[in-house]
């Protein structure tokens, strides 16, 4: 593996674009947000979930490959949810309990109390833990392979249940502003940023 600082290491390269990303839309949407029109605050929003959502997803490839003891167990592993790392149910509890206060018991909820400044904060400061552990695996991920616990491991993990709250922040948010609607929640298509996603709402098909 080349080093991290190595100008031919793709997968740092990777990272460092990842992460310079993130840090312009997210401090675009709290300076800019105010001017958006609707379309555009929800574009800026989904953003933001898609890119939580990237990080897990790399995160949980990168759970699978560790613990895994061979190929076909790697893919198996990332098929069987049985494999997820972090107890989803309690961090989206945890994320819904530290933003709005209380779990909705229905489609609906009252709150205005989610400030978009904090919850942006926090992606900025989880996105500058997730680039520092990328730089970790390229010095000590490689001894961690295969192991029952580890260092790297408890930080993938940790991340997980990190980059999970996110995504539960932006939710939220979303959703207060339109008017506690979870069904007018944006998200992006699925694929690469590069294909230019389209926004869509997953939570009522019929928006």
């Amino acid at each position: 593996m080349l080093p991290y600082e190595d100008p031919a290491n793709a997968n740092a390269a990777k990272n460092r674009s990842h992460h310079d990303r993130l840090v312009v839309w997210t401090r675009g949407l709290v300076e800019n947000y105010d001017s958006f029109s609707a379309e555009q605050k929800d574009y800026a929003l989904a953003r933001q979930i898609f890119c939580a959502q990237m990080y897990l997803s790399g995160l949980f490839r990168v759970q699978c490959f560790m613990q895994a003891t061979d190929q076909e167990d790697y893919y198996r592993c990332r098929t069987d949810g049985t494999c997820i790392g972090i107890d989803l149910k309690r961090a989206v509890t945890r994320g819904l309990k530290s933003t709005i206060g209380f779990i909705p018991e229905s489609d609906g909820f009252d709150s205005t109390q989610i400030v978009l400044g904090e919850i942006a904060g926090q992606t900025l400061l989880r996105n500058e833990n997730q680039s520092e552990y990328v730089k970790g695996l390229h010095v000590s991920g490689r001894y961690d392979i295969a192991r029952e616990s580890s260092a790297t491991m408890d930080t993938v993990l940790r991340l997980q249940e990190g980059w999970t709250r996110d995504v539960v922040n932006y939710v939220a948010f979303a959703a207060q502003e339109h008017g506690g609607q979870l069904a007018y929640v944006p998200f992006l298509e699925p694929k690469s940023i590069s294909d230019d996603p389209k926004v869509y709402h997953p939570f009522d098909v019929a928006v």
